[in-house]
This record gives structure tokens, C-alpha cells and sequence, in this order.
């Protein structure tokens, strides 16, 4: 029931606990639309990069952990480097690791998860050669032709492929652990987008009694024939697990200048990024997925790559094969776009799954690397008043999972969630009260649980957090703030009060 407690007091069943609240504020629980999270969970075993300002402090890192570090080892994995806080990330290459781990093979992954970096001994493990690179991935190579450690985009799939395995206790014990720091950051739903292993890894949570949070999974490009198959709809599961859409990738980041834009880069101009599949393949594969009744969930940040995207969902939701209404497409991310793309989205009802804590990361890379042609990054305050749907999220193990990070970008728009920084494109802050609903009721719109999840009604699941009153603070009341208590279906899963 909801209502004033003098309405309801009398409706209370006997022996059913009561919280006095004390003024504090009780909101929907937090849903996080975009995360890689059983990676997320299982990056908590590896080398921790993402304090690192310098190479030197790279190198001292990976000393540390090599003195602590088990010999046997058959594989070291690290992830976090960010090469927008890196004077001279080009030197973190091949020959840099080998001086460090020159018998273990080594793999470290960026902060935006779109470059690699391999020793030696790990590139010995890879097949290499062009043919067999996945498709939108590439390989660098030092001036005389050999490589220099570097896989670009979706080349981890060849590391994923050739480095060993962590057992399946200690997997699952990692993922239980991360679904409860999920939920000490009053999240209380995911979208994750990841390999079908991370969704049966959470089934098997599931059916043990263990998941504390509600799943939407969204399948790699590659399982899309076996879904249709299947005869797999998307949106379609129980309270706890369900399918999204098929996640496909349109182009990279900018961080690794990779994102498709109308202008080039300033460091090449002739590097305008590159699209992972051209316009016409995306639009057949988005095509035969809607036939199917399956909705594209799609990667593209350039916008360039946005307004290909946009043409090719528009295009297929006007198809007369097409039943339109069961679809929900998805765009991940939709940085930088042109006022023309925001309207359209608004209009065509494509869903917006967004990231503001990225604004930490991308504030003073985007100037420095495309200048004022970044104006139009995270348009949030524009989408909002077009009437674009947008759900936020954090995109884990990039950022920190924890929402109320999301929330301070989402409102100060500052660079590294610094206070002392200028706001980036200050234009387009947004409110406290429309962030928390987009990581609430627009946010369960993204899995088309608005009806279910989202909001403090009755009929709706119980999925709640209770906050400190954030109208009594200054904004930086949210770079701290935590959850007093979790409930998941009624069920309390986190209580500090």
C-alpha cells in the first residue's frame, strides 16, 4: 500500500515490521541500464590500472603486483589504463610489458574497454593473422612491421578465446559478491551485455535463491540466428531474468578516436573514426532481427554514427513486415548527436541508454581530440525536452557502478566529478529529481517493466531504497551518498539505518 500512515496504519498486518523513516526519502529502486557485469565482478581478480596519471606509475603498479603476485600464474590480466590521463599511453606497448613480465603472458585492457594491450608471450597465444581478427577489430604494429601489443575493438575476443579460465566457485563467488555492492548502491536492477556464459552464470544464481537483482540481457551479434531459432522475443522473461535485443556495434570511442564522426580528429585529419559493419549490413541485420520480433541494442557514440543508426531503425520500424510495436530499439550511448538525430529519436521512440558518469572521462579528452565539433556530447538537457526517453546507466567495469556518481555528472556535468572543474556544456545540466527518474521509471521503460518497476505505486514490485533527504544538500551531497537500506520484492537485501 502507499498512502499517509494514518490511512494506512490500520491496514498493517499484525506481526509485520515497521521502519519509521524519520523524514528520510523513500525512492524506486536504481536500475542500471548498461553494464558488462559478470566482467565487472570477475575484474575484482585482476591488476586494479585506473588510479594510474603516468607511465611511471603504470610501471610501479605492475612491479607491486608482480612481487606480490603467485608465480604460477598461467595468465595476468589487468584492466583500467586510460590513455586520456596518460601523457605517453603509445609506449604502453609490447616491449614496455615484456621488461616487466617477460615469461607470463599479459593482457591489459583500457578504461573504455576498446584497446588492449598484450606482452610478448600472451600475443605467442593469439592467432593473429588478418583473417581471423573479428569483424570491426584490428592490430597495431611498431615501424618495422612487427606488432606492438596493440588489439583494437572486438580483437578480445581473441584474448578472451586463448587465456585460461577462472574456475566456476571462484566465478560465482565474485558475482555474488558484486550483486551485493550492487545493491549497497541501492541498485536493484541490470541490463548486461555480455557473452550467454555471464547470463547462465546468473541463472544458476537464480535458481539457488542467490539473485538480489532483477537481469535484462542483451545478446552478442553472433548468437542472433540460434535466438531466432529459438523463437526468442525480446522483453520477454520472468520478474528476474529476461532477454533485451541483440547488441551490435556501429563504431568505438572517442577515447581511442575510433567513434565515427562527420569532422576528423585533430591529431589526423584524415581519421574520421570507422563504422564496425557498413550502413547497409546494419540495416539487413536489424532488418531480419525485426522480422523475428527481436529489437536492436546498438553501440554508437560518433555522430556520424548516430545518424546512420537512426536512418536504419527508422527505416525498419516504417517496414509493413515489421510489427513495430513489439520492438523497442536501443542506442548505447548516443554521445555526441546533432539537434537533427535528438529529434528523431524523440520522435521515433528509440530509447536512449546513456551514461553520465562518462562526462568525468570524456570532458577534456573530447575537446582535446574533436574540439568544438563535441559540442553536442550527452545532450541530456535537449533530449529531455524533445521528449526522448532516456535511461541511465554506467557501463561497469568502465566506470564506477555506484548511481549516485551518474547522478552528480548527470546534474554538475564536471570533468573527473570534480567540483573545482567548470561544467562541461553547462546547457545541458539536468535536475536531481529527472536523473533519479531516469534511473528509475525511464530506466525500467528500457526493459519495458515501467509497469512493473520504477516508481512507488501500488500493484508495482517492491523494489525500494531509502536516502537521506538530498533536498536539504548542495549537489555534492550525491558524490557521497548511499543507499540506508535496499529492498528487492519486499525482500531487504541491504539496511544501514
Amino acid at each position: 500500500n502507499v498512502g499517509n500512515y494514518s490511512e494506512i496504519k490500520q491496514q498493517i498486518p499484525t506481526g509485520v515490521r515497521s521502519i519509521d523513516l524519520k523524514q528520510k526519502i523513500i525512492l524506486p529502486g536504481f536500475i542500471d541500464t548498461h553494464t558488462h557485469f559478470v566482467n565487472y565482478a570477475l575484474s575484482k581478480s585482476e591488476i586494479d590500472l585506473s588510479t594510474a596519471s603516468s607511465m611511471e606509475q603504470i610501471k610501479n603498479i605492475l612491479i607491486e603486483f608482480k612481487k606480490s603476485s603467485i608465480e604460477d600464474r598461467t595468465w595476468i590480466s589487468g584492466y583500467g589504463w586510460n590513455s586520456n590521463k596518460l601523457q605517453n599511453s603509445k609506449k604502453l606497448d609490447r616491449k614496455f610489458l615484456d621488461k616487466i613480465f617477460p615469461h607470463t603472458p599479459v593482457s591489459l585492457s583500457s578504461k573504455d574497454l576498446h584497446t588492449f594491450v598484450c606482452n610478448s608471450k600472451a600475443l605467442d597465444k593469439l592467432n593473429l593473422e588478418e583473417a581471423n581478427l573479428p569483424e570491426g577489430s584490428s592490430i597495431g604494429y611498431f615501424s618495422d612491421g612487427s606488432y606492438n601489443g596493440r588489439l583494437l575493438e572486438r580483437a578480445w575476443l581473441l584474448i578472451e578465446e586463448a587465456k585460461p579460465q577462472l574456475s566456476a566457485t571462484i566465478k560465482k563467488q565474485l558475482v555474488k559478491e558484486a550483486i551485493s555492492q550492487a545493491n549497497e548502491y541501492g541498485l536493484t536492477g541490470i541490463h548486461i551485455m555480455e557473452e550467454e556464459s555471464a547470463y547462465d552464470l546468473l541463472a544458476n544464481i537464480r535458481d539457488e535463491g542467490d539473485l538480489t537483482l532483477r537481469v535484462c540481457w542483451h545478446f552478442p551479434l553472433e548468437m542472433l540466428d540460434e535466438m531466432i531459432e529459438r523463437g526468442v522475443k525480446s522483453y520477454k522473461g520472468d520478474e528476474w531474468l529476461k532477454i533485451g535485443g541483440v547488441k551490435l556495434f556501429m563504431d568505438g570511442s572517442i577515447g581511442s578516436e575510433t567513434a565515427y564522426m562527420f569532422h576528423s580528429y585533430k591529431s589526423d585529419p584524415d581519421n574520421f573514426g570507422y563504422l564496425v559493419c557498413s550502413a547497409e549490413e546494419y540495416y539487413k541485420t536489424i532488418l531480419k532481427a525485426g522480422l523475428h520480433g527481436i529489437s536492436p541494442t546498438t553501440h554508437s557514440i560518433g555522430d556520424k554514427s548516430n545518424y546512420l543508426v537512426v536512418n536504419a531503425i527508422q527505416k525498419v520500424m516504417k517496414n509493413p513486415r515489421v510489427n513495430s510495436k513489439e520492438l523497442l530499439p536501443r542506442i548505447e550511448h548516443f554521445q555526441i548527436a546533432r539537434p537533427e538525430e535528438q529529434n528523431r529519436v524523440a520522435e521515433n521512440q528509440i530509447y536512449c541508454a546513456m551514461q553520465p558518469a562518462h562526462i568525468g572521462l570524456d570532458a577534456a579528452a573530447t575537446t582535446r581530440k574533436i574540439g568544438k565539433f563535441g559540442s553536442n556530447s550527452y545532450p541530456f538537457r535537449s533530449l529531455l525536452n524533445k521528449g526522448a526517453k532516456i535511461g541511465f546507466g554506467s557501463d561497469a567495469p568502465v566506470v564506477s557502478l555506484n548511481p549516485f556518481l551518474g547522478i552528480y555528472a548527470a546534474v554538475e556535468r564536471k570533468g573527473e566529478n570534480n567540483p573545482t572543474q567548470k561544467s562541461w556544456i553547462r546547457q545541458e545540466k539536468i535536475t536531481p529529481e529527472e536523473a533519479i527518474r531516469c534511473y528509475t521509471f525511464d530506466a525500467a521503460y528500457g526493459s519495458r517493466d515501467q509497469n512493473r518497476r520504477g516508481s512507488v505505486e501500488p500493484g508495482k514490485l517492491a523494489d525500494l531504497i531509502i536516502l537521506e533527504d538530498y533536498t536539504k544538500y548542495d549537489s555534492n551531497f550525491w558524490l557521497g551518498a548511499k543507499p540506508l537500506l535496499t529492498m528487492v520484492g519486499g525482500e531487504i537485501v541491504h539496511n544501514i539505518l
